[in-house]
């Protein structure tokens, strides 16, 4: 805007109008009242507001839908009942887009309701999207949109037209789109195209585009199709192959425009480390999710392996922990998915490896169990571990364990051969001894001995184990191994 004030040295004013309010609704002012960039300006004819889904007005600063009332609104539409039913509400008319007012009645629209993309019940308004690809420097006019998604519904793709002369790849525009939205609302695919589709008037029109550039998608995923050549290639198009439940993968395919979602990430990387014995980064993945991706991630990883170990022995890292945003909020996310999600052998465990919990082989943990949920590498769980449903795994106290969390402490330590019984609460500072048996809804606060039965709130002695709990013994056998501690008295 300012380039075209420069060019025409003439004031340029944004406005805001629709054919049922004949016509203009809102309007910049001329200078030397304020304008606002990116707004459209003050209400200029008929009042504006900002309404709810079900007919409440919103205050200042809430994102709505835009609605209108006045002298020069139109009455209704007309044979079109069905239609006035749902312009209509409490005298106010539904504009249909979206936008909100700010606290000196500037209005700024930030999208069109029936253009929303519903992914997975996440709500993205394109215009956001759009926005945010038009600050690359080599794109000339991007527009967002829905492409059908087996699991999601819908997910978001994107058309662009480049700049005369500028070269830029699908995955670069990706990559600068993941630097500034939410995972949530990054494209899963960038169609690079001469022209964007218009309508009879001229406009971009975002409905409809997945179908009128529906060849062009095809081509694109057939012209960018290169089939896995290395060993690690195959291997990881057949996981994705069966995780995705599909028949074909090339090694730049991109896992969620061939229908990938959260929950198949987890299991898909889960698989990857079980068969690869390999950890990928989550974040690498989220922004570039390729095979080629992670087969580069995996080489430079051995890599650097290699190099460590000819070079010097490194230190051990005692750096503190850090109360970062961002990896608090990856840390809360990855444990909310593995308080419910499958696997209790595999994606539940992968799932707090990934959060930084050391976990062993061969632990099973239950549904809605809760693993120190702000400092997860507090913990530490041995071999053949079982953690019933709902346990909660308390690693951390301000007090208490300040100069643990300084460095590379382990608060809970959950030896090999360990059964942790359904409602159970570990407080920080313990360490429940090999073999050792805690009972449903005890309150462990002080360590356990190896191979004992404890019991209760705080948890006590109550037996010696002849044998573990786990690994396949029966609880009749488990039972009829159990020595009476001398002295115990049940409260």
């Amino acid at each position: 805007m300012a380039a075209l004030e420069n060019t025409f040295d003439a004031p340029v004013i944004e406005s805001y109008g629709m054919t049922e309010a004949a016509h203009q609704m809102s309007s910049n002012p001329l200078p030397p009242l304020p304008r606002k960039a990116g707004s459209v300006g003050v209400a200029a004819g008929p009042e504006i507001g900002i309404m709810n889904e079900v007919g409440q007005l919103l205050s200042h600063g809430a994102i709505g839908e835009i609605v209108i009332r006045g002298a020069n609104i139109t009455s209704g539409y007309e044979n079109n009942p069905a239609a006035n039913g749902s312009a209509f509400t409490s005298g106010w008319f539904r504009t249909g887009d979206q936008g909100r007012l700010d606290a000196e009645g500037y209005l700024f629209l930030t999208g069109r309701l029936k253009e929303m993309i519903n992914r997975g019940g996440e709500k993205i308004a394109p215009k956001e999207v759009d926005e945010v690809l038009a600050k690359h420097p080599g794109i000339a006019q991007a527009v967002a949109f829905a492409v059908p998604h087996v699991t999601l519904g819908e997910d978001v793709a994107a058309a662009v037209v480049l700049k005369e002369g500028v070269l830029v790849t699908e995955s670069e525009l990706i990559c600068f789109a993941a630097d500034r939205l939410a995972d949530f609302k990054v494209p899963s695919q960038v169609l690079i195209v001469d022209e964007i589709p218009k309508g009879p008037t001229g406009k971009l029109q975002r409905i409809g585009l997945a179908d009128k550039l529906a060849d062009k998608l095809i081509l694109k995923k057939r012209g960018n199709f290169v089939a896995p050549k290395t060993q690690i290639e195959k291997q990881l198009a057949e996981i994705w192959t069966r995780v995705l439940n599909v028949s074909e993968v090339g090694v730049r395919d991109s896992f969620y425009a061939l229908g990938g979602d959260s929950l198949s990430t987890v299991v898909m990387m889960a698989e990857i480390e079980k068969r690869l014995n390999a950890k990928m980064e989550l974040v690498s993945f989220l922004r570039s999710p390729t095979i080629e991706t992670i087969t580069k991630f995996m080489q430079e990883k051995v890599l650097a392996q290699t190099q460590g170990s000819v070079g010097e022995e490194k230190v051990k890292d005692s750096s503190p922990i850090r109360d970062s945003f961002l990896f608090g909020l990856r840390n809360r996310i990855l444990q909310l998915l593995a308080l419910y999600a499958p696997g209790f052998k595999t994606v539940r465990v992968w799932l707090h490896r990934m959060r930084g919990v050391v976990i062993g082989d061969n632990v099973s943990i239950g549904l809605s169990v809760l693993i120190e949920t702000a400092y997860p590498r507090l913990v530490f769980i041995g071999n053949n571990v079982t953690i019933g449903m709902r346990t909660i795994v308390i690693g951390h106290l301000r007090d208490l364990t300040s100069e643990a969390r300084s460095g590379d402490e382990h608060t809970v330590r959950i030896e090999e051969n360990v059964y942790v019984g359904p409602g159970v609460i570990i407080l920080p500072n313990v360490t429940i001894g090999h073999g050792a048996v805690v009972s449903a809804g005890s309150v462990v606060s002080r360590s356990v001995p190896p191979e004992t039965l404890v019991r209760g709130n705080p948890a006590e002695p109550i037996a010696h184990c002849g044998v573990s709990l786990g690994g396949g013994v029966s609880y009749e056998q488990f039972v009829s191994h159990l020595t009476p501690i001398k002295g115990y008295r049940p409260s």
